[in-house]
């Protein structure tokens, strides 16, 4: 393609995404400028010195930059074709924005905080329009070549599993594969040489890496590192991908030591603290909510108002779990008639369920029939993020690798709750949970909620 002539992908990537750099670091400045010109108009005491205000505006904008280095918004493999980088920059926005009001509240700044809101929101808001605008122009730079090209280095029995991996986390992308036998036996230089000359011939941009094909850290680094020019992404399929966060180096350097993770240590009386102030703030907001959806129950199905049954929480021990009722009353009962195991299937029978009232319906679309689960959160049940309540009779899928999952609290929202809810798979549903709980931090939690606001407003696998 024409793009191509000009140099490797590797490079191409390189170039865009300098080009990024320099888009978003303009509109960080050109929106901050905005929010204050605004704000002037509307209080023209408002700048007080000029020099304070261009102290203010670069240290807000150096904040942003950091924000959005630190979500790797500029990566090179944000600029693969296909590739949709405005998570990076929602990742960025929570982040500035925690740093800056704590600033702020650490040091007592006398500064307008509506200022400092409307500067977050619009810069938030400029960056992602100058994003998608990029994206779109990008997306007809590669409109000749819209797919990427994979190098997978694997055995030929293990190449149709090893693609998988890849193809099963990349909806809607189109993918062309080349696969190289791994080194084995193989002198590694000349095993290295052959590797390079298929990428430069193929104008590969992408390697992945099949499990246990590649065993030295040398031909790890060789292919990170000696490809760099031409390859913008480097993959490794992995079984220790769920805890890779708790590994920390030994005083042997051929040693790794597994860490307890965060949320089993110190880090469960900062999620206690996060869930009892949170979860009492929404269960006082949302009483008017609750009010009504017990009456619109009760008025239109035979029954009460709540659900109460028994769930598998903390540590495999039942609690009680209330929702609003959404089914007629004895349709619990149907569950596995109508639903049947967990497969992946599942998500296609819940669409038709018949056990569900209009009214339930609607709660369910807009998940105010979890609700009532604030008040587990507030005594401490329950949590407000967290793996996804079991149902005692899906115990027996939850196989001894999932075992992890219960080490924690279960949530009112999670992983499952924001990716697709009941579209997603029970594999899929017990992978997030387990990443969850090895990789939970407080960030995570605030990005999670978020995401869930997301959720609701799409509707995405909520029936």
């Amino acid at each position: 393609m024409k793009e191509q002539s000009s140099g490797s992908f590797g490079a191409l990537t390189s170039r865009y995404s300098g080009i990024a750099f320099r888009l978003d670091v303009s509109v960080i400045v050109i929106s901050a400028s905005l929010a204050t010109f605004l704000r002037s108009k509307f209080d023209s005491s408002f700048i007080d010195s000029p020099i304070n205000l261009a102290l203010r505006l670069t240290g807000y904008s150096v904040i942003w930059i950091g924000g959005l280095y630190l979500s790797s918004s500029w990566a090179r493999s944000n600029f693969l074709p296909g590739i949709d980088s405005l998570s990076s920059i929602a990742s960025a926005a929570w982040r500035v924005a925690l740093i800056i009001f704590a600033i702020l509240y650490l040091i007592k700044m006398p500064i307008s905080r509506i200022w400092v809101g409307t500067m977050l929101i619009t810069t938030a808001i400029f960056l992602i329009v100058s994003r998608l605008l990029y994206q779109e122009f990008l997306s007809k730079r590669f409109s000749r070549s819209s797919s990427r090209r994979v190098l997978v280095v694997c055995s030929r029995a293990d190449f149709t599993q090893t693609k998988k991996e890849l193809e099963d986390i990349s909806e809607g992308q189109i993918f062309e594969f080349f696969r190289i036998s791994p080194p084995n036996k193989r002198s590694s230089r000349d095993w290295m040489v052959e590797t390079k000359d298929i990428i430069k011939k193929n104008n590969l941009d992408t390697i992945l890496i099949g499990f246990g094909a590649i065993t030295e850290t040398s031909q790890f680094l060789g292919l990170s590192d000696d490809t760099r020019d031409f390859v913008v992404e480097v993959l490794m399929v992995s079984r220790i991908s769920p805890i890779i966060n708790r590994l920390d180096q030994s005083k042997s350097v051929g040693l790794l030591k597994i860490r307890e993770p965060r949320i089993l240590d110190s880090g469960r009386f900062i999620k206690r603290s996060f869930d009892l102030t949170l979860g009492s703030i929404f269960l006082l907001i949302s009483l008017p909510i609750l009010l009504m959806a017990a009456v619109g129950v009760k008025l239109t199905s035979k029954g009460p108002a709540l659900y109460l049954d028994s769930r598998v929480g903390l540590e495999g021990r039942s609690f009680l779990f209330p929702k609003f009722r959404t089914m007629y009353v004895g349709s619990s009962d149907l569950r596995l008639e109508v639903l049947g195991r967990p497969d992946a299937q599942m998500s296609d029978r819940y669409k038709k369920d018949p056990r569900i009232t209009p009214v339930g319906r609607f709660l369910r679309r807009w998940s105010i029939d979890e609700l009532p689960q604030l008040w587990c959160v507030v005594i401490g049940t329950m949590s407000l993020v967290g793996p996804r309540p079991i149902l005692h009779q899906e115990l027996p899928q939850v196989l001894g690798s999932h075992q992890s999952r219960f080490i924690a609290k279960p949530g009112l929202t999670g992983l499952w709750q924001t990716s697709g809810r009941k579209l997603t798979s029970w594999e899929e549903r017990m992978s997030g949970d387990i990443a969850y709980v090895q990789d939970w931090s407080l960030a995570t939690d605030f990005a999670l909620i978020f995401r869930t606001i997301g959720a609701l407003l799409s509707g995405k696998g909520s029936l």
